[in-house]
C-alpha cells in the first residue's frame, strides 16, 4: 500500500482505484459528482469510514482511474477559478 501524507492506495488495477484520504462530504461530493462527467468512468463513489472520523474512502471504476481523477481535478480547478472570477467581478472576494 502507497501511503502519502493523508492520502492511502488501498486497491489498484488497470480498472480500478480504491483510496483513502482525509475529505469532509463537501469535497467527496464534489469530486465523485465531476468523476461522474468524466468520460469512461463506469463507478464512482464514496464512504466515510466513521462519521466523527476525516477518513473517507472512495472508489473509481474507469478505463483509466488515475487519468479520471486528473481530469475530474482539473475540471474542479476550472471551476472554482470561474465562482472566484465573478466574485471579484462582484468584488466579493
Amino acid at each position: 500500500m502507497a501511503k502519502s501524507n493523508n492520502f492511502k492506495i488501498i486497491e489498484e488495477s488497470k480498472t480500478k482505484l480504491i483510496f483513502e484520504m482525509d475529505s469532509n462530504h463537501g469535497f467527496a461530493n464534489l469530486l465523485v459528482e465531476t468523476l461522474w462527467t468524466i468520460d469512461g468512468v463506469k463507478a464512482a463513489a464514496y464512504h466515510k469510514l466513521h462519521p466523527e472520523l476525516p477518513t473517507t474512502r472512495f472508489v473509481v471504476e474507469a478505463n483509466n482511474p488515475k487519468e479520471a481523477i486528473k481530469e475530474a481535478i482539473k475540471k474542479i480547478k476550472q471551476t472554482n477559478k470561474k465562482f472566484l472570477d465573478s466574485m471579484r467581478k462582484l468584488k466579493l472576494e
